[in-house]
């Protein structure tokens, strides 16, 4: 009876030091935090010339209609009708974005983040997409996981101080814990988004007939590349393996976090389609998005053998580049030249 006991209850003990023992997906966390604050600022500084058009007075989605709508209780750009209002507004998000981005006091900065973000969103949620909301999502997670702890001033002055004075925390394993959950939520927040996306797509005519991307190719609004569409709409093949590899890759993503060969696979389709998404279809924000979520399938220790490899290499091309000068330069002449004669 104890044995069986034991054969039960071994699973959980393993699930529950899994998530107890250590922190994992430190390093994927941190570089989502920079991704996604850095494709915030970008979008934001490209939006600068029309902001007025899109979120201020001048936009057609009006307070008057954010009333209506009841949107003005979750907007702080929708409290006053005014410029100054989406300047201080738009000012404050990106200093934030800057701040979540160099992962200084993320536990304090994500919140504030998600808050702007979601105020600027309510503002106008017509010139929103996909990715926007999956972002507001994860930021909701990310509040509860530790996002500083590669490249951010956090850990920089955390590691000064522990080697003046380490200090232990004091209970480690909730705070691994509630990191731990964090993380999985991400993760499956993509596993839900990717496969009920494969899904639907898989009840559709054209997606069974392989031809739904020819007749995204031809719509115009989505169509920042009119000739580049037209040339690929004239290739079936192409046509019908962009279709069925969509959903293909969609439907894999949760089946592939078990086998890591099946994870970097899928991780290079989901990038190469989200960049053919951004690039065709003009939806750059949602495809950089997308491939920033992307990057939790990568563990800890995939990062950091990546890394490694990387720094060798910049290395050796640093090693290789220096020693090129005394390789090229020639052997300085003699005085007097090759037919002076000593006295």
């Amino acid at each position: 009876m104890n044995a069986i006991l034991g054969r039960l209850w071994a699973p959980a003990d393993r699930l529950v030091e899994t998530l107890t023992a250590r922190r994992h997906g430190l390093i994927g966390l941190s570089a989502l935090r920079i991704l996604v604050g850095t494709i915030i600022l970008v979008d934001l500084a490209i939006h600068v010339p029309v902001r007025h058009q899109l979120w201020g007075p001048e936009s057609w989605y009006t307070v008057e209609k954010m009333a209506r709508d009841q949107r003005l209780g979750v907007s702080l750009l929708g409290l006053g009708d005014s410029r100054l209002a989406l300047e201080l507004g738009l000012g404050a998000l990106a200093v934030a974005a800057a701040l979540f981005v160099l992962g200084w006091r993320t536990r304090v900065v994500t919140p504030v983040l998600l808050l702007l973000l979601w105020g600027l969103h309510e503002r106008n949620p017509y010139v929103t997409n996909g990715g926007d909301n999956l972002v507001r999502i994860l930021l909701v997670y990310m509040i509860f996981a530790q996002l500083d702890a590669r490249w951010s001033l956090t850990a920089r002055l955390r590691s000064r101080v522990t080697a003046r004075a380490p200090r232990r925390e004091r209970d480690p394993w909730l705070g691994n814990l509630v990191h731990n959950l964090a993380w999985a939520a991400c993760i499956a927040q993509l596993c839900v988004l990717y496969l009920s996306s494969a899904l639907f797509k898989a009840q559709g005519e054209m997606w069974q007939e392989g031809t739904a991307v020819y007749y995204i190719t031809r719509v115009a609004e989505y169509s920042s590349w009119p000739e580049l569409s037209a040339l690929l709409a004239r290739s079936p093949l192409i046509i019908t393996v962009a279709t069925y590899a969509s959903v293909l890759l969609q439907l894999a993503f949760a089946f592939s976090l078990t086998s890591p060969r099946a994870r970097h696979l899928v991780f290079l389709g989901l990038v190469g389609m989200h960049v053919g998404i951004g690039f065709l279809m003009g939806l750059p924000v949602f495809s950089a998005f997308m491939v920033a979520a992307d990057v939790l399938l990568f563990t800890d220790a995939e990062w950091r053998r990546g890394l490694a490899r990387l720094a060798a290499a910049r290395a050796a091309l640093a090693t290789r580049h220096a020693e090129r000068p005394a390789l090229d330069d020639p052997a300085p002449a003699s005085i007097g030249g090759p037919r002076a004669v000593l006295p």
